[in-house]
């Protein structure tokens, strides 16, 4: 049984897992040509990209092996992502990790195995770039570090996955706001405007690009919001938008607004 910290930390690796959303997904032409040149560059008959999920490892591209997953408590590479360090095992018959494993008692025999963990840039090893043989070996300087620098390859095709991700839902995401925004000021006239806490990106409703007189394209944040008010009002609208930002205070206050055509109004 995990310690509450150990399973935490799992839960957060498992999480950076899914969002790459590669799990049974199709074979890949960038992932096929990384495991057919990792076979090589080691002359070994079987190479994998296998990533650990909850319960088994699934490989998104293989060489030498018709499996297309196995269980997680049998698997290589579930050891070599907790070490987080390229695992070699010169002779699985002989490692106490390995020696009952029924891939190396039974079929496909497995007798030697050199993985290196695929560790995303938030510091977690979703699976790794492995090669197996069939017969006890070492593996050479130069082999590992060309797996290294091809498994460095795989990591960054997954990063990109998952950025493309958060893209498409930072897109959405602003979308729906817009969305709402314009919903809102057309049933009660008035304008609506939200921020975006991560990033302090301040979205306006049309009717408030309208109000402050300003074309709709213009980029806004925070502060450049904060400049449109009168220089005495300033300190007070900045007082109350850190105190919502902070803690969700909300506020009511009129104060004098000077648009950008410089017509003053009260807002």
């Amino acid at each position: 049984m995990m310690s509450p910290g150990i399973a935490g930390r799992e839960e957060e690796r498992l999480a950076s897992l899914l969002a790459c959303e590669i799990l049974d997904t199709p074979p890949e032409p960038a992932f096929d040509a990384i495991t057919s040149l990792a076979a090589r560059l080691c002359n070994a008959p079987i190479a994998l990209v296998s990533l650990v999920d909850r319960d088994r490892q699934w490989f998104k591209s293989s060489v030498g092996l018709a499996l297309t997953e196995t269980p997680r408590n049998v698997a290589f590479c579930s050891i070599a992502i907790e070490s987080r360090e390229p695992l070699v095992i010169e002779d699985a018959t002989v490692d106490p990790r390995t020696c009952n494993n029924p891939l190396v008692t039974g079929d496909p025999h497995i007798r030697f195995y050199a993985g290196v963990p695929l560790t995303l840039s938030d510091g977690h090893a979703v699976g790794t770039l492995c090669v197996i043989g069939l017969e006890p070996r070492q593996l050479g300087i130069h082999e590992l570090i060309g797996l290294r620098q091809l498994a460095d390859q795989v990591t960054i095709h997954l990063e990109l996955r998952r950025h493309h991700r958060m893209l498409l839902e930072r897109t959405r995401e602003a979308e729906r706001i817009a969305q709402t925004l314009k919903r809102t000021g057309a049933m009660t006239s008035m304008g609506g405007w939200e921020i975006d806490l991560r990033t302090d990106e301040l979205t306006w409703s049309d009717q408030v690009y309208h109000i402050h007189e300003v074309d709709p394209s213009t980029k806004v944040t925070v502060e450049t919001a904060i400049d449109f008010y009168a220089p005495e009002a300033r300190p007070i609208i900045r007082n109350c938008v850190e105190k919502a930002m902070r803690d969700g205070t909300p506020w009511d206050v009129e104060l004098r607004l000077i648009t950008a055509t410089g017509r003053p109004i009260w807002v």
